[in-house]
């Protein structure tokens, strides 16, 4: 939609309890700018209710940015990290070429920062180590580094991510349902598609944790305990977790604090480096330098190494999040039905009577094509009964409009008394609708007037009548001269108006302007092609002039 009619598309994405991505809706914008986002951001704010999300997670748009900062004044903004590092590799792709060292320690920088305090120690010591004080990339970085930096947000709910990928992959389902040529309103329906398959997904997810089994990974009890409270997406993350206390050593530094050390050089993805963990197991308050259980809702190796430690069998109440339990949803409550009799629809009844003809008039045919006599009888059969079914149909159209009569009589006794009193003349009634280009329809009807015909008034050019009310001015023509005057008397009944979905302008320019700077892997040379036969650089074995000359084909076997 953005390259056919230039309309931003902006998917709100959400996450369900078991860890999938769900839609809570979208919108198209006509640009970018802050009023466009505010709008967006308060009909998304009327549609759940004024409820107010926690935590976003967006790219960096700083008009984007200002209209969260005013709708969402109780959220937490967070930047796309991916995006971040995407826009500075453009600039500094050719810069950590020719410093390949530089990239691991920025990574280590960014990532296992546990504090804010610790971040600015490690960044301090990164441009003082590689003279990156003058650099403008890498200044811009720490100045915006509270809104990506992972430890700015070790203690908000940011569950298994830390870029847009989710919408990110919404949009790549986008792509496949709907082609950017299609309409809007063929863009509608297969958005409920989607919104249908990911329901299915869900229920699916649901019958997996209700109904199937799953074989703990070890005898533990803390892991039957979480097997049992978690739906099963969840325990497989739980589970993934728990795998890695077999990398870490516990060592008691003091009173309920344990250092964990990792007994291997490195342990993904918490990196090389140690952790503490402060155990409380009077008030079951378990505290870990990872944060993990802020950030994920689901506690970390390092408590549960702790867990396995200290003898504790089940995960404390306090440390079990509700929208990762099974317990997670309302059980909804289906109103009850009356019984009612088990009555068949008269179009099935209708088809099933098809059905039953069609058998009989076969069997017919079969007999009726024995010879020419047979044949006649049918035919003639045939003929009867088509005569019969028309004088039927007959009797039920007058049954019918006899019935309409009647019930037009009993309600409208004005009318009939005014049919009584003059002669009767014909009036055209025009109204015209407010949607693209005025029309005008006509109606006939017919009045009743107790005297001759008075004058044709002249309507103003500047109102129209549709119904019982005079509308907002428009710029309707005057009527025909040869309109009779409406009745004064009588009522017009209001005219049904089409609504036409009309489809926005489209672009003229298709796509977006592509990076203009190439990343750190483009940049790299490429690989030089050396020959087989004779080594030397610049050709291959199947050009190589030494082989051609001795009549080889070029090729060692």
């Amino acid at each position: 939609m953005t390259n056919h009619f230039n309309m931003p598309f902006a998917p709100f994405i959400g996450i369900n309890r078991h860890g999938q991505s769900f839609m809570l809706g979208c919108g198209f914008l006509r640009d970018e700018k802050e009023e466009s986002f505010k709008w967006l951001f308060r009909e998304f704010l009327k549609a759940m209710h004024g409820k107010q999300p926690t935590n976003i997670i967006t790219d960096q748009d700083w008009a984007m940015r200002a209209a969260i900062s005013s709708v969402f004044p109780d959220a937490v903004h967070r930047n796309c990290r991916w995006h971040v590092i995407k826009k500075a590799n453009e600039k500094l792709g050719a810069f950590l070429g020719r410093n390949p060292g530089l990239a691991i320690e920025f990574n280590e920088c960014i990532d296992e920062s546990m504090t804010v305090e610790e971040f600015e120690a490690k960044w301090a010591e990164l441009v003082l180590k590689w003279g990156l004080a003058a650099h403008e990339t890498f200044a811009w970085l720490k100045k915006w580094a509270h809104t990506w930096v992972p430890c700015y947000f070790r203690h908000r709910f940011f569950p298994f991510m830390q870029s847009t990928q989710r919408s990110e992959g919404f949009n790549s389902v986008l792509k496949r349902y709907i082609n950017p040529h299609n309409l809007i309103k063929h863009f509608v329906k297969q958005y409920e598609k989607i919104q249908e398959k990911m329901l299915g997904r869900e229920s699916h997810a649901d019958f997996r944790t209700e109904v199937l089994e799953v074989e703990p990974w070890s005898r533990f009890p803390i892991e039957k305990h979480a097997l049992s409270i978690y739906t099963r997406d969840i325990y497989h993350r739980f589970r993934l977790e728990f795998e890695l206390i077999g990398r870490y050593n516990v060592k008691l530094v003091g009173i309920n604090m344990y250092l964990l050390v990792p007994n291997n050089q490195t342990c993904y993805p918490y990196g090389g480096r140690s952790y503490m963990v402060n155990a409380n197991g009077g008030n079951d308050n378990y505290n870990c330098d990872c944060c993990k259980y802020e950030r994920d809702g689901l506690l970390c190796c390092h408590v549960l190494k702790v867990f396995t430690h200290v003898g504790v069998d089940s995960i404390p109440e306090r440390y079990i999040l509700r929208r990762w339990t099974q317990q997670a949803l309302e059980p909804v409550v289906q109103p009850v039905i009356p019984a009612r009799d088990d009555v068949m629809p008269e179009e099935s009844r209708m088809q099933l009577r098809f059905a039953n003809l069609c058998t009989k008039f076969v069997n017919v045919a079969k007999i009726g094509s024995k010879s020419e006599q047979h044949e006649a009888i049918a035919r003639r059969h045939i003929r009867e009964m088509i005569t019969e079914f028309a004088q039927l149909d007959k009797v039920k159209k007058r049954n019918t409009t006899s019935a309409s009569k009647n019930s037009k009589s009993t309600s409208a006794p004005t009318a009939k008394r005014r049919a009584n009193s003059g002669p009767t003349t014909t009036a055209l009634v025009a109204t015209a609708t407010n949607f693209g280009n005025a029309t005008a329809v006509t109606k006939k009807r017919k009045t009743t007037n107790s005297g001759p015909t008075p004058a044709a008034p002249t309507p103003p050019t500047s109102t129209r009548t549709t119904g019982w009310f005079k509308a907002e001015p428009s710029n309707m023509p005057p009527p025909s001269s040869t309109m009779a005057p409406i009745d004064q008397g009588h009522m017009v009944e209001p005219e049904e108006e089409a609504m036409v979905i009309l489809d926005p302008p489209r672009s003229t320019t298709k796509g977006r302007k592509k990076g203009q700077f190439p990343s750190g892997i483009e940049l790299q040379p490429k690989r030089v092609i050396a020959c087989t036969l004779c080594n030397q650089l610049g050709h291959n074995s199947a050009t190589c002039t030494s082989a051609l000359g001795s009549g080889s084909l070029g090729k060692k076997f």
